[in-house]
């Protein structure tokens, strides 16, 4: 799939710039079609776009959520690119669902879980990445995703007692 950059003006007449995932130029304009998008102007394809858009920061609570979602899908026995996929389409923070279909693009690519990961520092730090590929060289990967949560879940402990201190 591809990235397209595209201006429109919504229903209430307020011109919107953004960045929508589809198959084709046509599926595109139709998506935007179905979300109350008129007068859609300059759709074109932009990879830099969708990573600038993508590169948001990951709260602490929507790191949790993702590793615990991706954790229990994996320990469910879902292939990764289901996962992600999954937490593409149906996760309620618009930064997960952003970085899951860019990691899921770079895996349909050919990368690892965790090369990939490493990739966005600015989202997971050294330690998560070097779990994970931990987890992936061992074959643990069920495991380390069950510490890192434990591990994200201990710091937003930490995080609220400093906070309410």
């Amino acid at each position: 799939m591809a990235f397209y950059k595209f201006t429109a003006k919504d229903r209430n007449n307020k011109r919107v710039k953004a960045v929508i995932e589809a198959p084709t130029k046509m599926d595109a304009r139709k998506q935007l079609r179905a979300k109350g998008f008129k007068q859609i102007e300059n759709l074109s394809v932009s990879k830099d776009a969708a990573k600038d858009n993508r590169l948001r920061r990951l709260s602490l609570k929507e790191k949790i959520d993702f590793t615990q979602t991706f954790q229990t899908l994996h320990r469910a026995g879902v292939p990764i690119i289901e996962s992600l996929l999954f937490l593409g389409n149906e996760a309620s923070s618009v930064g997960i669902r952003n970085i899951s279909n860019a990691i899921r693009q770079e895996i349909l690519e050919g990368a690892t879980f965790a090369g990939t990961i490493a990739k966005y520092t600015n989202i997971f730090d050294k330690i998560y990445i070097g779990l994970v590929k931990a987890g992936e060289d061992s074959g643990e990967m069920d495991k380390t995703l069950g510490r890192l949560a434990e591990l994200l879940n201990k710091q937003a402990s930490i995080n609220t007692r400093v906070f309410g201190a």
